[in-house]
Protein backbone atom coordinates (compact mmCIF):
# COMPACT_ATOMS: atom_id res chain seq x y z
CA UNK A 1 0.00 0.00 0.00
CA UNK A 2 3.14 2.47 0.79
CA UNK A 3 4.10 1.69 -2.46
CA UNK A 4 1.05 2.43 -4.04
CA UNK A 5 1.20 5.68 -2.48
CA UNK A 6 4.92 6.50 -3.32
CA UNK A 7 3.62 5.51 -6.90
CA UNK A 8 1.01 7.90 -7.45
CA UNK A 9 2.73 10.48 -5.25
CA UNK A 10 5.52 10.54 -8.25
CA UNK A 11 3.28 10.56 -11.12
CA UNK A 12 1.35 13.57 -9.74
CA UNK A 13 4.91 15.12 -8.83
CA UNK A 14 5.87 14.48 -12.40
CA UNK A 15 3.01 16.12 -14.50
CA UNK A 16 2.73 19.34 -12.12
CA UNK A 17 6.69 19.66 -12.88
CA UNK A 18 6.24 19.31 -16.91
CA UNK A 19 3.36 21.24 -16.61
CA UNK A 20 4.60 24.08 -14.94
CA UNK A 21 4.12 27.75 -17.12
CA UNK A 22 7.05 29.15 -17.86
CA UNK A 23 5.96 32.78 -16.72
CA UNK A 24 8.66 34.75 -18.73
CA UNK A 25 6.96 33.75 -21.92
CA UNK A 26 4.47 32.87 -21.09
CA UNK A 27 4.26 28.84 -22.86
CA UNK A 28 4.02 25.58 -21.26
CA UNK A 29 5.04 22.32 -21.94
CA UNK A 30 2.30 19.52 -21.96
CA UNK A 31 3.10 16.03 -21.74
CA UNK A 32 0.60 13.33 -22.57
CA UNK A 33 1.65 9.47 -22.26
CA UNK A 34 0.89 6.12 -20.98
CA UNK A 35 2.61 4.97 -17.72
CA UNK A 36 4.57 1.50 -18.30
CA UNK A 37 6.70 2.04 -15.55
CA UNK A 38 8.26 4.13 -12.05
CA UNK A 39 10.68 4.28 -9.44
CA UNK A 40 11.75 6.67 -7.87
CA UNK A 41 14.25 8.67 -10.28
CA UNK A 42 13.12 6.69 -13.79
CA UNK A 43 9.42 6.71 -15.40
CA UNK A 44 9.15 4.84 -18.68
CA UNK A 45 6.07 6.14 -20.84
CA UNK A 46 4.74 4.42 -24.15
CA UNK A 47 3.12 6.87 -26.46
CA UNK A 48 4.59 10.04 -25.18
CA UNK A 49 3.74 13.39 -26.69
CA UNK A 50 5.40 16.46 -25.54
CA UNK A 51 3.91 19.95 -26.36
CA UNK A 52 4.97 23.37 -26.58
CA UNK A 53 2.31 26.17 -26.31
CA UNK A 54 2.51 30.43 -26.39
CA UNK A 55 -0.64 31.95 -25.98
CA UNK A 56 -2.66 29.17 -26.03
CA UNK A 57 -1.26 28.01 -30.03
CA UNK A 58 0.88 25.08 -30.02
CA UNK A 59 4.44 26.20 -31.18
CA UNK A 60 5.79 22.27 -32.19
CA UNK A 61 4.99 18.87 -30.87
CA UNK A 62 7.22 15.99 -29.64
CA UNK A 63 6.33 12.77 -30.22
CA UNK A 64 7.84 9.07 -29.18
CA UNK A 65 7.35 5.86 -29.14
CA UNK A 66 8.85 5.49 -25.89
CA UNK A 67 10.08 7.63 -23.29
CA UNK A 68 12.66 6.56 -20.39
CA UNK A 69 12.29 9.93 -18.34
CA UNK A 70 15.04 10.69 -15.19
CA UNK A 71 13.70 13.40 -12.83
CA UNK A 72 17.23 13.60 -11.17
CA UNK A 73 18.82 14.39 -14.66
CA UNK A 74 15.51 16.51 -16.37
CA UNK A 75 15.96 14.29 -19.27
CA UNK A 76 13.92 12.19 -21.43
CA UNK A 77 15.36 9.60 -23.64
CA UNK A 78 13.33 8.99 -26.51
CA UNK A 79 12.97 6.00 -29.20
CA UNK A 80 10.70 6.59 -32.68
CA UNK A 81 10.89 10.50 -32.46
CA UNK A 82 8.40 12.29 -34.76
CA UNK A 83 8.55 16.71 -34.23
CA UNK A 84 6.41 18.82 -35.78
CA UNK A 85 7.28 23.11 -36.24
CA UNK A 86 3.19 24.13 -36.26
CA UNK A 87 2.64 26.45 -39.09
CA UNK A 88 6.48 26.24 -40.61
CA UNK A 89 5.86 23.06 -42.61
CA UNK A 90 8.87 21.33 -40.71
CA UNK A 91 9.17 17.71 -39.97
CA UNK A 92 11.95 16.17 -37.78
CA UNK A 93 11.97 12.22 -37.49
CA UNK A 94 14.56 9.96 -35.92
CA UNK A 95 15.13 6.89 -34.33
CA UNK A 96 16.15 8.00 -31.03
CA UNK A 97 16.17 11.62 -29.42
CA UNK A 98 16.84 13.29 -25.86
CA UNK A 99 14.60 15.96 -24.53
CA UNK A 100 15.76 18.58 -21.65
CA UNK A 101 12.89 18.82 -19.90
CA UNK A 102 13.69 22.39 -18.43
CA UNK A 103 15.01 23.61 -21.15
CA UNK A 104 12.86 22.17 -24.09
CA UNK A 105 16.01 21.60 -26.14
CA UNK A 106 16.56 18.40 -27.88
CA UNK A 107 18.60 15.90 -29.65
CA UNK A 108 18.09 13.71 -32.37
CA UNK A 109 20.45 10.43 -33.46
CA UNK A 110 20.34 7.68 -35.86
CA UNK A 111 19.08 8.50 -39.26
CA UNK A 112 17.36 11.78 -38.73
CA UNK A 113 15.10 13.76 -41.33
CA UNK A 114 14.13 16.69 -41.42
CA UNK A 115 11.82 17.66 -44.09
CA UNK A 116 9.64 20.39 -45.57
CA UNK A 117 7.20 20.44 -48.56
CA UNK A 118 10.00 21.02 -50.82
CA UNK A 119 12.86 19.39 -49.44
CA UNK A 120 14.11 16.80 -46.76
CA UNK A 121 17.74 16.76 -44.93
CA UNK A 122 19.70 13.32 -43.63
CA UNK A 123 21.72 12.83 -41.13
CA UNK A 124 22.81 11.08 -38.11
CA UNK A 125 22.73 13.86 -35.46
CA UNK A 126 20.50 16.85 -35.16
CA UNK A 127 20.26 19.77 -31.90
CA UNK A 128 17.05 21.62 -31.44
CA UNK A 129 17.79 24.69 -30.03
CA UNK A 130 14.63 25.65 -28.63
CA UNK A 131 15.22 29.17 -27.47
CA UNK A 132 16.96 30.47 -31.16
CA UNK A 133 14.64 28.22 -32.76
CA UNK A 134 17.48 26.68 -34.82
CA UNK A 135 18.15 23.24 -35.60
CA UNK A 136 22.05 22.43 -35.90
CA UNK A 137 23.70 19.52 -37.68
CA UNK A 138 27.30 19.67 -36.85
CA UNK A 139 27.72 16.11 -38.60
CA UNK A 140 27.71 15.32 -42.16
CA UNK A 141 24.51 16.43 -44.16
CA UNK A 142 22.34 15.51 -47.42
CA UNK A 143 20.08 18.04 -48.71
CA UNK A 144 17.87 17.11 -50.99
CA UNK A 145 15.70 19.75 -52.53
CA UNK A 146 14.01 20.73 -55.85
CA UNK A 147 16.55 20.34 -58.77
CA UNK A 148 19.16 20.63 -55.67
CA UNK A 149 21.54 18.34 -53.39
CA UNK A 150 24.02 19.40 -50.95
CA UNK A 151 26.36 17.65 -49.02
CA UNK A 152 28.26 19.09 -46.05
CA UNK A 153 29.65 19.08 -42.55
CA UNK A 154 27.77 21.82 -41.03
CA UNK A 155 24.06 22.81 -40.97
CA UNK A 156 22.04 25.72 -38.75
CA UNK A 157 18.31 26.04 -40.07
CA UNK A 158 16.72 29.15 -38.01
CA UNK A 159 12.86 27.56 -38.36
CA UNK A 160 11.01 30.61 -37.84
CA UNK A 161 12.58 31.91 -40.75
CA UNK A 162 12.72 28.80 -43.01
CA UNK A 163 16.27 29.80 -43.67
CA UNK A 164 19.36 27.76 -44.02
CA UNK A 165 23.27 28.35 -43.36
CA UNK A 166 25.42 26.28 -44.67
CA UNK A 167 28.99 26.10 -43.41
CA UNK A 168 32.35 23.57 -43.59
CA UNK A 169 32.93 21.40 -46.72
CA UNK A 170 29.73 21.89 -48.79
CA UNK A 171 29.41 19.76 -51.99
CA UNK A 172 26.76 20.77 -54.26
CA UNK A 173 24.92 20.08 -57.54
CA UNK A 174 21.95 21.63 -59.47
CA UNK A 175 20.55 19.65 -62.38
CA UNK A 176 17.93 21.41 -64.74
CA UNK A 177 15.04 19.15 -65.05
Amino acid sequence: MRLLIKIIFIIIFFILFISCENKENNSKNKLKADLKSVNTNTIILNGVKFSNTKDGKVIWELIADNAKIDKNKNLADLEGVFIKFNKKDINAKSEKGKYYLKSKNGELYNNVTIYGKLWKIKSNRAFLDNENKKIILNSKFKFFGNNLFLQGSKLVMLTEKKKFIISGRVKSIWSKK
